[in-house]
């Protein structure tokens, strides 16, 4: 006679099943996602009964998906049924074991989940529907869906021989990704932290950046008929930017566009810059081109592109402003999450006090200033153009009203310490000190609420010299 259980099929009302009684489950984590799943769903693995008197059954398997179906009203269940007598003394003890310990069961990656929800939106179902039968919100599925999409065989190889887990935002950056395997494979290095994961793709996101915006500038320089010196470090030793010579001893400055047909006239990338693609205009040899320079000190090699106005090697002038604009993005976000919780940090009250008390400089000179409301706006998820005072309801909670307070100063201080200059030792303008100060000052109490400084804001707030560890 064969030993497998004979099974029996049935759909039960949920009144004819008795919990049993040596279910070790303590706990049954009936959390509104898992009850409204039910709800919206109904129980799809079917519970396992065995006979029990009156009509009745006894549950065995699947005390939480029950559980769940009465607090979701739902009124039958699929059941299997099994006969009792092929069951060994014990063995339904061993079966819960079996049946809940984590180490006989595997959850779905997110990669496999988003393959699941770009399956069933393949096949047709709309994504509102997917939400509601899932519990998603419609913008999940569809950036799960997304991903699922973009992640090509040799990114999917990658996570499958990898010994982590990605979430979902982090799963579409590397379907952002997808195209560029060495990206993809620096972006990886990061996966045992959130924080540096996104911090690199942001390193990454910016270099795609730089190089599309400047592909395209070239194309209009080209056509334009100006010459391009992409690289500043091998510029003729006589190269000097416009500003630096005249058209006669006493006279005014040369403009571009007088300069234009000049046998020596070209651009070069303008680092400093608000914009990447942004260039500024030079002489490749003034004094060959019948130019007067200002003084014989300005035709120093210090004067030329490949050095900052101060000295500063130009390589490492381009590469902090390029890690000092990642960190001012990544700090941003990481305030818009701060300010998007329901409890406020224990140090924001004291904090935003003294600074109401104490209205340093960038409190006293930016707190009404249009570019703060702005900043201010999108820290909170706000529209700039509805009014300061409307940015709250008048059923805000006492942690709701702190942390409003906290983006308005917050935002005070990303304006103050916005320029891309902010970092540099060298100062290379008037202000550059008191700016930098100001940062250090910030920097340091956000570190305190619990935010990561990246290696730039690391030497703003200990007062030493940037060196390149952000470098890709």
């Amino acid at each position: 006679m064969s030993k497998t259980p004979a099974l029996q099929a049935l759909t039960l009302q949920l009144d004819q099943i008795i919990p049993n009684p040596g279910n070790v489950r303590r706990d049954l984590a009936l959390d509104d996602a898992f009850v409204a799943s039910i709800k919206e769903n109904g129980v799809r693995v079917p519970l396992v009964v065995v006979p029990a008197e009156d009509g009745r059954y006894e549950l065995r398997y699947g005390h939480r998906r029950f559980g769940a179906a009465q607090k979701a009203s739902r009124a039958t269940v699929p059941a299997l049924v099994l006969d009792p007598a092929l069951r060994e003394a014990g063995e339904d003890w061993v079966d819960q074991l079996i049946e809940n310990e984590d180490a006989y069961r595997r959850g779905l990656t997110e990669l496999e989940k988003a393959d699941a929800l770009f399956g069933a939106l393949d096949a047709g179902m709309s994504t509102a529907k997917v939400a509601k039968r899932t519990g998603l919100t419609k913008d999940q599925v569809t950036r799960a869906s997304s991903a699922a999409k973009g992640i090509g065989e040799r990114t999917r190889t990658t996570l499958d021989q990898a010994a982590y887990t990605v979430d979902l935002d982090q799963l579409a950056i590397l379907a952002e990704f997808d195209d560029d395997p060495d990206a993809v494979s620096r972006i990886m290095q990061h996966t045992g932290s959130r924080h540096w994961f996104m911090h690199q793709a942001r390193i990454e996101r910016q270099e795609r950046e730089i190089t599309t915006v400047r592909t395209a500038r070239a194309a209009v320089l080209k056509e334009a008929g100006i010459r391009l010196w992409e690289n500043q470090e091998n510029l003729p030793p006589n190269a000097i930017g416009l500003e630096e010579f005249l058209t006669e001893e006493g006279g005014r400055h040369l403009t571009e566009e007088e300069h234009q047909g000049c046998p020596g006239h070209c651009v070069t990338w303008e680092e400093d810059g608000d914009e990447w693609d942004a260039t500024f205009p030079l002489c490749l040899d003034p004094a060959a081109n019948g130019h007067h320079v200002v003084t014989v000190d300005d035709t120093s090699e210090a004067a030329t592109p490949a050095k900052s106005e101060t000295g500063l090697p130009r390589a490492a002038k381009v590469a902090g402003t390029k890690a000092y604009r990642v960190a001012t993005d990544g700090r941003r976000d990481w305030l818009t999450e701060l300010l998007g919780r329901k409890t406020a940090p224990k140090p924001l009250a004291l904090w935003v006090t003294q600074q109401l008390l104490d209205c340093p400089a960038p409190v006293e000179k930016w707190s009404g200033d249009l570019t703060t409301t702005k900043i201010a706006a999108q820290l909170l998820g706000k529209s700039p153009d509805t009014p300061r005072a409307q940015w709250l309801s008048g059923s805000a909670t006492p942690a709701r009203l702190s942390l409003t307070q906290f983006a308005v100063l917050a935002a005070c201080y990303e304006r103050r310490i916005e320029p891309a200059h902010t970092w540099r030792p060298d100062n290379p303008q008037w202000d550059t000190p008191n700016r930098r100060e100001d940062a250090r000052a910030y920097l340091t109490f956000l570190a305190e609420l619990g935010y990561e400084p990246t290696p730039i804001e690391a030497a703003i707030i200990s007062g030493t010299d940037y060196t390149d560890t952000d470098a890709s």
